[in-house]
């Protein structure tokens, strides 16, 4: 591909804002509580800033000159719905301190649900896109049409990228437990296990930040047969281009 062509297919995506995605809400949703309300509280605010941040860097081709005002009433419900199944965890524990009520609230459905509700908020923000489509490219940076079969895999990358981001950050602390609680230093020092898992879950986002939104390039491809039957006759190119977002 020549440089002039590559220059004009990234310029959208160069002009998207740099994913500074380290926040503390995402970390203290990860934390563990004891009580249901500072739970919400913290999935509440997660939740909102992730709505957010995926409504803004979502698909360029997508975005209106001005934003609805629908639009933040839609994004407060999604970052409510997704807060109060993040919270439930919490409330069952609470109402029912069994053995195993905590220890598969507690250790066990923490890191799915966490992962699961991470890219269902991605696709509920940019649902979209799978339905109006959005705008594809050949190698010359023409646009050829507006494709929902490119939007559905530029959600669904963004998706899996951003469960593989909260997923794995969310394993440290439930794997940290069981070693550290028996360690010497833990024993004797035993208000010193939260702090650590603190630092443990924050470095582990940090660090996983870089690898989950590389996980997928910025500048997406599609071959020429997987776009609708009426796309296809629009070009003879075999690989077609569109921006997915963050």
């Amino acid at each position: 591909m020549h440089r002039s062509c590559v220059r004009h297919l990234c310029t959208q995506t160069l002009a998207m804002p740099s994913p500074h995605y380290l926040d503390p809400q995402a970390i203290a949703a990860l934390l563990p509580h004891t009580r249901t309300i500072p739970a919400f509280l913290s999935q509440f605010l997660f939740h909102t800033y992730n709505a957010g941040f995926t409504f803004y860097n979502r698909n360029v081709t997508c975005k209106p000159n001005k934003i609805q005002p629908f639009q933040p009433m839609l994004l407060f419900g999604y970052a409510t719905y997704f807060s109060v199944l993040g919270a439930l965890p919490q409330y069952l524990m609470n109402k029912f301190p069994s053995a195993a009520m905590q220890t598969f609230m507690g250790r066990i459905l923490p890191v799915p649900l966490v992962t699961i509700l991470s890219a269902m908020n991605v696709v509920a923000v940019r649902l979209q896109e799978t339905e109006d489509g959005i705008e594809i490219k050949d190698k010359s940076g023409h646009v050829i049409g507006v494709s929902s079969q490119a939007g559905s895999k530029a959600v669904k990358e963004t998706a899996l990228s951003r469960a593989m981001l909260m997923g794995i950050t969310a394993m440290i602390p439930v794997a940290l437990h069981p070693l550290l609680s028996r360690s010497r230093f833990i024993l004797r020092n035993s208000k010193a296990l939260g702090p650590i898992k603190c630092v443990a879950t924050a470095l582990t986002f940090g660090a996983m930040i870089p690898v989950s939104f590389s996980l997928f390039p910025r500048q997406g491809t599609i071959l020429r047969s997987e776009l609708e039957v009426e796309l296809q006759g629009n070009t003879t190119e075999s690989v077609l281009f569109y921006h997915r977002g963050l």
